[in-house]
């Protein structure tokens, strides 16, 4: 049997919830080489917004659709300027062709991408090794336990609209 070691790069992870509560996690072995962490925060990023795409679709369908854009959180400050076309990272203009449909789909009103802090990214635990503290507060978060309402993603946002970034 052999042994494959898998990078953290090598991964992504997307965690999706409605009400409260996961109703999509999942990571996976990115498919295409990367050679940097925007890269791959892209990827993970325009999967959330297909999957973002095809929930909206249900919600629709089932009455319950919300008319705010759907917010998307990453851990990287560059993958969210360009995917929000409020800058341009350096060295970027490779990945700018992939990014293309989660622009237009920010544009159409369907997304927003917020940036959020390392601590309060919930998708963590799914990629590499956190603290048992983050942890149960990840597990938490993913299935809508008490600790969903302190924070994570929408204690992020709170905290940016306060200060008014």
């Amino acid at each position: 049997m052999k042994t494959v070691q898998v990078a953290s790069r090598d991964l992504y992870s997307v965690v999706l919830t409605f009400r409260g509560a996961a109703v999509l996690h999942q990571t996976k072995k990115l498919a295409l080489l990367v050679d940097c962490s925007m890269a791959a925060e892209e990827v993970a990023t325009s999967k959330a917004a297909e999957y973002v795409e095809y929930a909206a679709q249900i919600a629709r369908a089932l009455g319950v659709a919300d008319e705010e854009p759907v917010t998307i959180g990453t851990d990287n400050v560059a993958n969210r300027q360009v995917a929000m076309r409020q800058g341009a990272a350096s060295r970027s203009k490779h990945l700018l062709r992939r990014y293309w449909v989660l622009m237009q789909r920010v544009q159409a009103g369907e997304v927003r991408v917020v940036h959020v802090r390392d601590e309060a990214n919930p998708a963590d635990f799914l990629t590499k090794w956190v603290s048992a503290k983050k942890l149960r507060a990840s597990v938490a978060y993913v299935s809508g336990q008490s600790a969903r309402r302190q924070g994570f993603v929408k204690g992020e946002i709170m905290k940016r609209r306060q200060s008014g970034a």
